[in-house]
């Protein structure tokens, strides 16, 4: 799927921010790596640090993962930005956006 098509898949499956929570989007980081290694790509999620993501009492403001490769560090995996647009490695072709997609997809899938 490309980006515009995994976000209708998620808007269609009435997917939005209150749903998320800390431990969820640690599910999507383990799916990532998974996909990764299934579609054999080198490329691992970086570490969670306090200031990627930002909740309150309703649910997740904003936060970002991101993901290292052979060369480059902590490059934006997905985005949910405060303003409610999801993004998808925008720095990626379509073969390192596969993984991506398809783990986001079978994470909305879950809910």
């Amino acid at each position: 799927m490309n980006r515009e098509e995994t976000r209708s898949f998620a808007e269609n499956n009435n997917f939005n921010y209150d749903n998320i929570t800390l431990h969820g989007l640690n599910e999507l980081i383990n799916l990532l790596n998974e996909q990764f290694k299934i579609e054999k790509i080198k490329m691992t999620c970086s570490r969670v640090l306090k200031n990627d993501f930002k909740f309150d009492r309703k649910g997740m403001i904003e936060a970002y993962i991101k993901v290292n490769g052979a060369y480059f560090k902590k490059r934006e995996c997905i985005s949910f930005n405060k303003d409610g647009f999801i993004g998808f490695a925008g720095w990626a072709d379509s073969g390192n956006l596969s993984p991506i997609t398809n783990a986001f997809c079978k994470w909305v899938d879950s809910f």
